[in-house]
């Protein structure tokens, strides 16, 4: 191989892992950004307290007191769904858009350590067995996009989409 081949070999590996590189930053970045908007430790708070008083410095909580709603937001469906947001609801308030505060995003992620949901059957599933047995869920608070925003205001007509956030 001349020296010129070996040049241009060596210029298209670098490319090609400086791309590679800066596919795998990218996704990366968001997360830390996403965790470091709360403490290691969560703060524990009810929906119903989260709503009045909103949270305090931390955006890491770990929230009690609600139950899931049965309309869920895609926003892709396929034959499988990517990312799909159940809508959260403090026990005693009834399943509306006045009082839709709260959304949990789900990602489809096989790299997760939690049960891979494939089909709208299985969240149908997973969300009438956490009614059924209530338990807590830890996060972090974002703002939803608003795309999310919009779909959450189709699907719950009267949602303040300024005021709904994203765990």
């Amino acid at each position: 191989m001349t020296l010129k081949k070996t040049k241009a070999l060596y210029a298209l590996a670098m490319i090609g892992l400086f791309g590679c590189g800066l596919t795998m930053f990218i996704p990366a970045a968001d997360e830390p950004s996403i965790i470091s908007g709360g403490l290691p430790a969560a703060e524990k708070i009810s929906l119903q307290n989260l709503i009045a008083q909103g949270y305090s410095r931390n955006k890491h909580v770990e929230l009690a007191d609600f139950y899931f709603g049965k309309t869920f937001v895609y926003t892709t469906e396929l034959v499988q769904f990517n990312e799909v947001y159940v809508p959260m609801f403090a026990n005693g308030q009834p399943e509306d858009g006045g009082n839709l505060h709260l959304l949990l995003l789900i990602r489809n992620d096989r790299n997760s350590n939690e049960p891979l949901i494939q089909t709208r059957g299985e969240l149908g599933q997973f969300v009438a067995e956490f009614n059924r047995d209530r338990r807590s869920v830890t996060g972090v608070l974002r703002h939803p996009v608003d795309r999310v925003r919009s779909l959450s205001a189709e699907a719950y007509p009267g949602t303040n989409g300024q005021l709904l956030q994203v765990l």
